[in-house]
């Protein structure tokens, strides 16, 4: 991995505490971080002609 990027993304809902207590991140964090739709462009332009790969994306795929 050469280039590691990281956006905080405002999933329009309240995050449940298991997952606060899973991954430290609070409605708090979030509250003034971007809608997906707001950075999707920006992320795929950052992707474009590369190799992505996801951990558990089935994980994540619901908060969308």
């Amino acid at each position: 991995m050469s280039k590691l990027i990281l956006f905080l993304i405002n999933p329009g809902r309240e995050i449940p505490e298991r997952i606060t207590r899973l991954t430290g991140i609070t409605d708090g964090d979030v509250k003034d971080a971007p809608r997906f739709e707001d950075i999707a462009l920006k992320l795929y332009k950052i992707l474009k002609g590369t190799i992505f790969v996801a951990h558990n994306v089935n994980f994540d795929l619901p908060f969308f």
